[in-house]
């Protein structure tokens, strides 16, 4: 039987699906391009046809990782501002952080490319964020200030950005932690619990009132409503 030939455009989306998993696992500096030829079933020298150098075919990796899918933002954006856009938006930030949205595989890797960035220049963890967080907040700022204004966020709160960050690093250290395969923390709790836990613990750090989380908070409802992985499968990035 004949293979049929790749196009030129296949081929780079080949090398560059081949080479991922190689940075994720060993970082930058120490995968070579001889290993990405050879998973990728090429040679080097046609790698390099499509690549002019290894950071060239790193820096296209940035950028295809960090092309998030919109529809989150938009979701939030949809919904009525105040408290309850705030426990939608941190729960789902929390399931996309813990869980993610493609398969254990594809969250893993992620987590070890902004394990190898943080520990070189840092700049795969600046342009994730910036894509896939940092648009979220000008209107959590209008969730904020409308959830004040309602009362149902104490008003000895201080509002500034700083807080959507401190929540973001709770769920991605929690992320982080749980990035080995053999579990080193002895939580009591299973990580559903464990989830479940960090995200009350945030939205009390973001001043929500106990009274109006109790009262609105439910993740399994949230789960099954809002955070739906086969629908945001897919979506047009």
């Amino acid at each position: 039987m004949v293979q049929k030939r790749m196009s030129f455009t296949d081929r780079k989306q080949a090398i560059l699906e081949a080479a991922i998993p190689l940075f994720a696992q060993h970082g930058f500096k120490n995968t070579t391009t001889k290993e990405i030829a050879q998973c990728a079933g090429v040679s080097e020298a046609l790698l390099y046809k499509h690549f002019n150098s290894k950071t060239q075919l790193f820096d296209c990796i940035k950028e295809q990782c960090c092309e998030g899918s919109q529809y989150m933002a938009r979701r939030l954006y949809d919904m009525e501002l105040g408290g309850k856009s705030i426990i939608y938006a941190v729960s789902l930030l929390g399931y996309s952080m813990v869980y993610g949205f493609d398969g254990e595989k594809e969250l893993m890797m992620i987590r070890r490319l902004m394990m190898y960035s943080l520990l070189d220049t840092g700049d795969f963890v600046k342009k994730f964020n910036s894509h896939h967080f940092e648009i979220w907040f000008p209107r959590m700022i209008e969730n904020m200030e409308e959830a004040i204004r309602l009362g149902q966020i104490d008003t000895s709160f201080k509002l500034n950005t700083d807080c959507f960050w401190f929540v973001h690093h709770v769920f991605a250290s929690l992320g982080f932690y749980l990035l080995p395969q053999e579990k080193i923390m002895r939580y009591k709790s299973n990580e559903d619990e464990i989830l479940e836990q960090s995200i009350i613990f945030c939205l009390r750090g973001l001043g929500l009132k106990n009274k109006f989380i109790k009262d609105n908070f439910d993740y399994k409802e949230i789960e099954n409503n809002f955070i739906n992985k086969d629908q945001l499968k897919g979506i047009e990035q």
